[in-house]
């Protein structure tokens, strides 16, 4: 069986699904049927994704009198990431909210994309952006990893006033492998059709935080008979 290659998240499904029914240990030939190894064009044609992905959103916002005119630049920081399929996630819902008249959105190369407005106003302008953060935060997730941390730095421009920079600089880390090919089925072993641990972990849990009220620590409400200050009437 030949798992589909062109795209990640169908490609991770169809694993799952075959892992559920128990088939996940036969879909790669027997070591008998293996025969020679692949080829060296068709190794090379395999993209190995990071451990660590940094994702940096370059945003040139232009200040008017209630509008503004975006320029950002989507980078990725390693191949692999299907850049093409986010530009179209983009496009398809930024259609549901403004004319693509206002806007494009395109890829640029394998690792970045653009994403250009004319004037629109305040608001508009800024659901845009953060619909358009959101959908890279969303498309790197169904890549198999996870937000671990984010920053925003600011820049503006000297000499242009109504001009600033924006860089979003937003850190993942994988949290699972987004696909399990058949030559990792031997390290597995009959594990591999126990449901969740069929993926490797690449980083270490971390303790989950308290959510909720907490206890505040004794403290006395009133001051000490000592320190306290006799009445004046």
């Amino acid at each position: 069986m030949t798992l589909p290659t062109a795209d990640a998240s169908l490609r991770a499904d169809v694993v799952a699904s075959l892992d559920a029914w128990g088939l996940l240990p036969h879909i790669g030939p027997s070591a008998d049927a293996a025969g020679p190894p692949a080829d060296d064009e068709a190794a090379a044609d395999r993209v190995a994704l990071p451990d660590v992905c940094v994702v940096q959103l370059c945003d040139h916002v232009q200040h008017d009198q209630g509008v503004k005119r975006h320029a950002m630049t989507i980078t990725y920081g390693a191949d692999g990431f299907h850049l093409r399929e986010l530009a179209r996630g983009i496009r398809r819902d930024l259609n549901t909210q403004l004319s693509s008249t206002f806007w494009q959105c395109y890829q640029t190369g394998e690792r970045a994309a653009f994403f250009a407005t004319t004037k629109v106003a305040n608001g508009a302008a800024d659901i845009l952006t953060t619909s358009i953060l959101q959908q890279v935060v969303a498309h790197t997730e169904r890549m198999g990893y996870h937000l671990a941390s984010s920053y925003v730095t600011l820049s503006p421009d000297a000499v242009h006033t109504s001009v600033r920079m924006l860089i979003h600089n937003l850190i993942f880390r994988r949290a699972q492998l987004a696909m399990l090919e058949p030559g990792d089925l031997p390290m597995h072993g009959d594990d591999s059709a126990e449901g969740d641990e069929a993926y490797e972990e690449t980083y270490t849990n971390f303790e989950p935080r308290h959510v909720g009220p907490q206890a505040a620590p004794d403290l006395t409400p009133t001051p000490d008979g000592s320190t306290r200050a006799p009445p004046i009437w």
